[in-house]
């Protein structure tokens, strides 16, 4: 996931992207490299509305997890295919 941070020193614009695995390593703010002085503090995003489903065609050897976004481009795909 990736996580923006920003600085909170008023005199100071540094601002970073920084990619994180896990929820529980995200630290809430980070020293900031740019001015010496400030923290950079965690800005929440807008929320996430990725859904996925479970996909199982009885032949495969376990179950396989697929985004709707990418479910629904294949089906457009497939009727476009039909006429």
């Amino acid at each position: 996931m990736l996580i923006k941070f920003q600085c909170n020193n008023s005199d100071c614009q540094n601002s970073i992207t920084k990619q994180f695995k896990d929820f529980k390593d995200i630290p809430p703010f980070l020293d900031c490299g740019e001015c010496g002085v400030g923290k950079l503090e965690r800005l929440l995003g807008s929320p996430s509305s990725n859904s996925t489903q479970i996909i199982d065609n009885g032949s495969q050897s376990k179950q396989v997890e697929v985004m709707n976004e990418v479910v629904l481009k294949e089906q457009e795909k497939m009727y476009r295919e039909d006429d």
